[in-house]
């Protein structure tokens, strides 16, 4: 599918009335290419946060399927935060109980040398 004759979407936006913007706008990870999805979730973002506006119902399409997968993003960064999080504490209370047990080791053997 081909773009309608309209002005470049980077400056204007996903067009209404374009069967392919309509089909980026579907999913646009499939449809845009590197740079426009770059400025997609940009402007996503800053949608977010009431900093930016679709400017059109297209792109207002296209940016609502984006906020939907940047929260299950956001949400997955919290989660993989969390593990490691969690992970490191573990290894820490590993390495504390392997350093207890050495020292353990070496005051038990500095006693039987003195005895």
């Amino acid at each position: 599918m081909s773009h309608n004759h309209h002005p470049a979407i980077q400056e204007h936006g996903l067009q209404d009335n374009c069967p392919r913007c309509a089909e980026i706008a579907d999913d646009p990870f499939i449809g845009m290419d590197d740079d426009n999805l770059m400025l997609l979730v940009a402007r996503t973002r800053a949608w977010m946060k009431d900093q930016e506006f679709p400017r059109s119902d297209t792109e207002n399409k296209a940016m609502r399927n984006m906020e939907g997968t940047l929260r299950k993003l956001d949400r997955l960064d919290y989660i993989n935060d969390k593990m490691m999080s969690e992970a490191m504490e573990q290894q820490d209370r590993r390495d504390k109980l392997m350093a207890d047990a050495r020292e353990a080791y070496i005051a038990e053997r500095e006693s039987e040398v003195e005895a």
